[in-house]
């Protein structure tokens, strides 16, 4: 059987160099069956990339304003398809390398596994022992997260069920984008795979984790440009855009107490530690989703139109437990004095 068509999108946004890293190491793939599409979002530097147009495996496409990721690739995807009727789509950030046997392995799983989406092992790229992650899981407060960052490579050799793959690299079948759509409009750059994930798990998809499909990310390097305070009010407001068009109001309702606990201790924490700009930031969060709620019913409406989903009470199986989860997170925050992605956020406002 011949290797299925695969069609890779790349997007690039004012960051040529790291671009060209990543195109250049797909050039490298050991599958014989696919095709890059290449696109910029307005850079200033897109004729640096110039040289790929003659390159019978690329296609650049190019958009005169930034149009954020979901866009981009919503936009990219719908062109290509016009062209030419892809088995897979797989999406790499253009700040990420891949390992030579990154889409055959991605195809083996997908084939083998019978997945509608593979995550991948990505690790970082200037300390390959330790991972970006290796895709996420769903807290019962709402949170889809990231699994492994940070941890050992070594800790993750062995395929495992996520909630979502991770946008800096993955795999979707083409027959699950005709029946659920790619990324959601609503969001522009962030949580877009994550929710793409849990409407995938929703509709009773599979997604799974191959060890042996490996990235090498620098880690947002095309988030930063853009990683302002802003941005991490929109991130907070995905969260809840997701959480209340995906699921079941029977989930809603059983894990509203451990939502409303988790933020009155929340603030809590952040009236002790003085962290007022935190709370701003929970505030304006829910301002926009206030703001958002009739998109947010219409768009519950037409995904629970969409045929048979999974049970709430396998739903509930597949989330983890808030509390397993936030003290980790809040001992790293007030004895390790790890910083937050809110602090970072605050810093890069202050260097604007």
């Amino acid at each position: 059987m011949a290797n299925p068509s695969v069609l890779v999108m790349v997007l690039n946004y004012n960051s040529a160099e790291d671009t060209a890293e990543c195109v250049e190491s797909l050039l490298t793939l050991n599958y014989s069956n696919f095709s890059v599409l290449l696109m910029d979002n307005g850079s200033e530097d897109f004729d640096k990339l110039l040289k790929y147009e003659h390159y019978p495996l690329i296609d650049l496409l190019r958009f005169e304003e930034n149009k954020g990721f979901t866009k981009a690739h919503n936009e990219g995807l719908k062109a290509a398809r016009l062209e030419a009727k892809y088995d897979y789509i797989a999406l790499i950030n253009n700040d990420a390398v891949a390992d030579e046997n990154w889409l055959n392995e991605m195809i083996l799983c997908a084939k083998n596994q019978e997945a509608d989406l593979v995550s991948c092992c990505i690790k970082q790229y200037n300390n390959e022992s330790y991972l970006d992650n290796v895709g996420h899981k769903m807290i019962n407060t709402g949170e889809i997260v990231p699994i492994g960052f940070n941890e050992y490579s070594d800790d993750y050799l062995h395929s495992i069920s996520v909630i979502a793959p991770c946008g800096a690299a993955m795999l979707v079948s083409s027959t699950c984008i005709d029946e659920l759509g790619l990324f959601d409009p609503y969001f522009n750059t962030g949580y877009e795979d994550a929710e793409l994930g849990l409407r995938c798990v929703m509709s009773g998809k599979k997604i799974i984790y191959n060890p042996k499909a490996i990235v090498y990310h620098k880690i947002s390097q095309s988030v930063s440009k853009i990683d302002d305070l802003d941005y991490r009010i929109q991130q907070q407001a995905n969260i809840y855009y997701s959480y209340f068009k995906l699921m079941p109001l029977t989930v809603i309702l059983i894990n509203l107490p451990f939502i409303i606990l988790k933020y009155l201790l929340v603030l809590l924490v952040e009236l002790l530690t003085f962290k007022w700009s935190y709370i701003g930031i929970h505030f304006e969060s829910w301002i926009r989703v206030l703001r958002d709620w009739s998109q947010i019913k219409s768009a519950r409406k037409e995904f629970f139109s969409k045929g048979s989903k999974i049970s709430s009470l396998k739903m509930l199986g597949l989330q983890q437990f808030f509390l397993f989860f936030d003290f980790q997170r809040l001992f790293d925050f007030l004895f390790k004095a790890n910083k937050t992605v809110f602090d970072k956020s605050l810093e890069g406002e202050k260097n604007i």
